[in-house]
């Protein structure tokens, strides 16, 4: 752009004319990646990509399982998942392994863009794959604690119990029985119930006994709000 000569790629123009001008204070022969910001950038061979950071061995290491760069600082906290940069996230839906945007790996293992868990986290504590808590919610759980003791059960529902699956420990198991929230024996209410489900299984062993119920729940719920408008046009 400066001579005018054509000649290979590299950092440096070769011509007497510009007398060696440096084309980018960055230049990774493998990428023929030009660059001239500030910000450090290195190149990973078992990426097969530049990204932004000082280096492996300093602010970044390798893990050949996930095969991708993790943040040294956490490296030996991550939870492997194969492959896991290599995907698409969960909310935007854009490739994240060579994505420009900043990236961020969640406590379960999964990745998502760190634009979109900004927004994700306004509304939900979930992960969005695998539905196990975000971060720490103790002091959540300490709010709901003491919010179901504030609202009891009615005394004929007190002493029933009912099954949950716990998405932060994966366990099943028996919690007191309530209208909003059920505490595993881990401590989290990151729980969904079961009992419902599994009662199901046992009288029919299929999914066409859920499909009749909520078939015959419907037929009865339009009956009755037919009946109540007519009521009221009468």
């Amino acid at each position: 752009m400066h001579c005018s000569t054509v000649q290979p790629v590299g950092q440096f123009c070769q011509s007497e004319v510009c007398n060696g001008r440096k084309l980018g204070k960055y230049y990774c022969e493998p990428c023929r990646l030009f660059s001239d910001t500030d910000e450090p950038i290195f190149h990973c061979k078992d990426c097969g990509l530049c990204r932004m950071g000082r280096g492996l061995g300093i602010d970044y290491t390798h893990c050949h399982k996930c095969d991708s760069c993790v943040e040294a600082r956490i490296f030996d906290d991550h939870i492997c998942l194969e492959n896991g940069l290599h995907s698409n996230c969960p909310i935007c839906a854009e490739d994240m392994f060579t994505s420009t945007d900043a990236v961020c790996i969640l406590d379960c293992g999964h990745y998502i863009h760190e634009r979109c868990l900004d927004e994700y986290i306004m509304h939900d504590y979930k992960c969005p794959i695998c539905l196990k808590s975000i971060g720490d919610m103790s002091h959540r759980w300490t709010q709901l604690d003491a919010y179901l003791a504030r609202n009891p059960m009615p005394e004929e529902y007190a002493n029933k119990m009912t099954t949950i699956a716990c998405h932060d420990c994966g366990n099943k198991t028996q919690a007191q029985s309530h209208f909003l929230y059920h505490k595993c024996n881990c401590g989290s209410y990151n729980t969904t119930e079961v009992s419902f489900e599994k009662a199901l299984e046992v009288v029919d062993g299929s999914s066409t006994t859920l499909e009749r119920s909520l078939s015959q729940l419907s037929a009865f719920t339009m009956e009755r709000t037919l009946s109540a408008l007519s009521a009221v046009s009468a």
